[in-house]
């Protein structure tokens, strides 16, 4: 494996103190990936790095409060997902990390963290095998050389998340199987953003209009983004259903 196709899990290995060996010279893990992308990494290199990234990031992690642990974790768990990395592999390191070293956190904290962490795999471990092969968790990417004299806009990952989802209601049609106009669909798509994004929103005004005879795949694509997008249980998640009110015939 060459530098420039390893894959942190956490992205805490740069650090200035943590540093290691190329062509019989000690170099900084960040000069590493910034001067040698075509070294080929030993196995003792990797799991060098991977040591580093992951005492990292445990540090950092056992500092963090009740209030925002959970975002925290679901914010690497997203990254390491938009750079290509399989999330089931992130999940059961991290778990096994924090159960190895129960010391190291608070209790209160220590429930928390493994309650969301299994959690997540069972979703994960459960997603419809129609997701799965529509490849709808395969990240998107900017562009790779933006220009630099026009601002960046990064896209939103959720919200292509929920496009993809919607899309596969219909084969041939996608999410316009339900949604009669764009306004409609994207005044849909823009609320649930907001909504898992934990931003500012508002119910729309007018009634949004599904078409005839698409509850159940409409109820069915809404499952699936719920499971992947948010911690609670579906159920128990009034908010989420009031986001839908305005939609009809739900």
């Amino acid at each position: 494996m060459k530098v420039d196709e390893y894959l942190p899990k956490y992205g805490f290995l740069y650090l200035p103190e943590n540093s290691t060996g190329v062509d019989g010279k000690i170099i900084s893990v960040a000069e590493l990936f910034e001067k040698y992308p075509d070294h080929e990494l030993t196995d003792e290199q990797i799991d060098q790095l991977d040591a580093y990234d992951r005492f990292a990031f445990h540090t950092v992690l056992k500092y963090r409060t009740i209030d925002n642990i959970i975002p925290f974790l679901r914010e690497n768990l997203d990254k390491y997902r938009v750079n290509e990395g399989d999330p089931l592999d992130w999940l059961y390191c991290t778990l096994q990390n924090v159960h190895n070293n129960p010391d190291n956190y608070k209790p209160e904290l220590i429930t928390i963290i493994e309650k969301s962490l299994v959690d997540w795999i069972a979703h994960f471990e459960n997603i419809p095998l129609y997701i799965k092969q529509t490849d709808l968790l395969r990240p998107h990417k900017q562009d790779p050389e933006p220009d630099p004299e026009e601002p960046v806009h990064k896209p939103s990952s959720t919200k292509q998340f929920i496009s993809d989802v919607l899309e596969t209601l219909d084969k041939s049609i996608g999410w316009r199987y339900a949604f009669t106009n764009d306004t409609d669909y994207n005044t849909f798509l823009d609320l649930l953003t907001s909504y898992f994004e934990y931003a500012p929103y508002s119910i729309p005004q007018y009634t949004i209009k599904l078409k005839r005879d698409c509850k159940t795949r409409f109820a069915k694509a809404l499952s699936p983004i719920h499971k992947t997008l948010s911690e609670k249980s579906l159920k128990s998640d009034i908010a989420f259903f009031k986001t839908d009110k305005g939609v009809k015939p739900f």
